[in-house]
């Protein structure tokens, strides 16, 4: 297992994860992490030439971001309605795609 520890302030302990408050509203945390899991980390942050801090950050803020609106991803494709979309693509114009938009 790897400790990964980021940051230093006061600590708050919850369920064996200790997370850091620092003065700039960012919370550092404390959490046990398999070895395969934290190399896979080091790679695709080198592979992204971002720091690991900002992966694992953009990782967990995009796990979260449903549940926090309430909803899972299967629950808000069951809301979706086929009639809108093709209602509102019917507004599409039939153009060709504006250069380097090809993809």
């Amino acid at each position: 297992m790897t400790h990964a520890v980021l940051g230093r302030s006061r600590r708050l302990a919850t369920e064996g994860v200790f997370a850091h408050i620092i003065a700039n509203d960012m919370t550092t945390l404390k959490a046990a992490i398999p070895d395969d899991v934290h190399e896979a980390l080091i790679a695709q942050a080198a592979r992204e030439q971002i720091s690991v801090d900002v992966l694992i950050s953009r990782t967990l803020r995009a796990a979260v971001a449903l549940p926090i609106l309430g909803l899972s991803l299967e629950e808000r494709a069951a809301q979706g309605n086929w009639e809108d979309f093709d209602r509102v693509m019917s507004r599409v114009p039939d153009a060709p795609p504006v250069p380097g938009d090809e993809r």
